[in-house]
């Protein structure tokens, strides 16, 4: 990870150490929690914090508003102190911003991964999507409305009515038709992988990352991996990124970004056309050229 070197009294962390704190940064849905959360984990006071970034800001926040932005009251401190506040604790700008926080905030709190891997074992253990959509609406004991009104934020006009979600739940309907509900519930039950919803998919394809275990990925990968995630692609894991992109050159990665940059631009801003080279109407974008495995037996057959 790329975090640029400044005089911080927050201790370098090894890698297995750092992917734990993205981890739990990940977890949180506000910059305030993400805020207190590393506060908390360096043992940085607010006075400390406070002396610090007088050192680093022309315009340094004053001790009340830091105080303020720990209690929340604060809520969207400009980038500049952001940033600074990264620098700090040795993490990324992109994981403390609250622009990446897209989705509605779930009711689902965040769970251990030792929670998480019993939910999937359980999960697995049922055979069709209404016992396991009633297996998640049971054990975080979520009713239909509740489920319905998040599903109308993250989805809008794609929401299924509750009607059609009671269908669901009472075994009337076998699944989602539309892959955006299944992909929004698992969103909502913090799966992670929507497969794990899907009865068909073999518990041999549900591998996800240990989180023991970091996966190292190259800043150009690892934007890769945060843009999918932002689009809604949350089944691909670091270590699937990892494998598929090993052969590709680094410019058909950046032109895949820049897809997905476009991509999410146009679904979080539909009303701003996007700017820059990840404009796909950009002179200076150029789509990448796909090369199935067809073409490259063909090729192999001309020659």
């Amino acid at each position: 990870m790329a975090v640029a070197e400044v005089d911080t009294p927050v201790p370098e962390r090894n890698r297995r150490t750092q992917a734990a704190v993205e981890a739990d940064l990940g977890a949180l849905t506000t910059f305030t929690e993400r805020f207190t959360y590393l506060l908390d984990r360096e043992k940085v006071t607010i006075p400390t914090l406070h002396s610090w970034l007088t050192q680093r800001l022309e315009d340094c926040p004053t001790t009340k508003t830091l105080y303020n932005i720990r209690s929340g009251h604060t809520r969207h401190p400009d980038d500049a102190f952001v940033q600074e506040i990264a620098s700090l604790f040795r993490v990324r700008f992109e994981d403390l911003a609250p622009e990446r926080l897209v989705s509605p905030r779930t009711a689902i709190s965040p769970r251990t991964a030792d929670e998480q891997r019993t939910v999937e074992q359980d999960l697995l253990a049922l055979p069709t999507f209404t016992e396991r959509f009633n297996y998640l609406l049971t054990r975080e004991v979520v009713g239909i409305p509740e489920l319905h009104r998040w599903l109308t934020k993250r989805l809008g006009e794609r929401c299924p009515t509750p009607q059609a979600l009671y269908q669901l739940k009472n075994g009337y309907r076998r699944q989602p038709k539309d892959l955006a509900v299944v992909n929004g519930t698992a969103e909502f039950f913090r799966l992670g992988d929507a497969r794990w919803l899907d009865p068909s998919v073999p518990a041999s394809e549900l591998t996800r990352d240990d989180p023991h275990e970091a996966v190292e990925l190259d800043p150009l990968d690892r934007e890769i991996k945060h843009y999918m995630d932002k689009v809604g692609l949350l089944g691909v894991n670091a270590r699937q990124i990892k494998d598929a992109m090993k052969t590709a050159s680094t410019e058909w990665k950046r032109q895949y970004l820049g897809l997905l940059q476009a991509l999410d631009h146009d679904r979080t801003n539909p009303a701003e056309p996007a700017t820059g080279t990840a404009d796909p109407s950009s002179p200076a974008w150029r789509a990448p050229q796909f090369r199935g495995p067809d073409a490259t037996r063909r090729s192999h057959r001309r020659g």
